[in-house]
């Protein structure tokens, strides 16, 4: 086999490696993610201590692992990205890809994100998020880094497919649960979810939801009606 049919071979081997790798990641951020709860305690907000002077913890289930586990395949999807296009050998057309509308829009709001930020007399919080918000300034930049990675993943209608299954499977399971708490048989007040969300590590005996209407796992009821319908 000719040097050049081994290069040709090695780097197409690198690109699907490559798209897999994005297409995991990404279905697994839009499939898995929106599903997680787990019980956390977390250090109050020094924004808030004022306002809760006698709480050096609080309790949150919804938000904090969320975040965590949607920060890492973030971080995985940047660092693999720049490495192939460093080691790679292919330019990567910026100046055609920054210029489309989506891309434009999100640099931009991103920007006015971290000036405020930055100006900000509540630094904390304008980085890392609030009691039950872990959407500071980090948080945004995770999302654009997700946001920017899908655009590079679906060049084609065929590179939707793992994310729109990733889609569904979080919608239909989210949607089961939201099921439950409209006939006020909430999933979360089983045995089962308490094992699974491990509230009783807290001495906490269930989470007493005692729901409605439906928030899924997203405790939002206007996220959950926001996120379902995509599917």
């Amino acid at each position: 086999m000719s040097t050049r049919k081994k290069k040709n071979n090695k780097a197409e081997n690198a690109a699907i490696f490559k798209d897999r790798l994005n297409g995991v990641l990404l279905a697994i951020v839009v499939g898995i993610m929106p599903l997680i709860v787990r019980a956390a305690r977390r250090p109050m907000t020094p924004d808030l201590t004022w306002l809760y002077p006698d709480e050096t913890l609080y309790g949150d289930a919804f938000v904090f692992w969320k975040a965590v586990f949607i920060s890492i395949p973030a971080v995985i999807l940047l660092l693999y990205n720049i490495f192939d296009m460093l080691t790679s050998g292919k330019k990567f057309d910026i100046k055609s890809f920054v210029k489309r509308t989506p891309i434009i829009l999100s640099i931009a709001y991103l920007v006015f994100v971290l000036i405020s930020t930055i100006a900000s007399s509540y630094s904390y919080t304008a980085w890392f998020g609030t009691r039950g918000r872990e959407e500071g300034a980090l948080m945004w930049m995770v999302y654009f880094i997700v946001f920017i990675s899908a655009m590079l993943y679906v060049r084609e209608p065929k590179y939707t497919k793992p994310i729109l299954w990733g889609l569904a499977f979080s919608s239909i399971i989210m949607g089961a649960i939201g099921v439950s708490q409209l006939i006020n048989h909430d999933f979360f007040d089983t045995a089962f979810a308490h094992w699974l969300v491990s509230f009783g590590v807290y001495g906490v005996e269930r989470m007493g939801t005692n729901f409605t209407i439906a928030n899924g796992t997203l405790f939002n009821p206007n996220t959950f009606w926001k996120y379902t319908p995509m599917v």
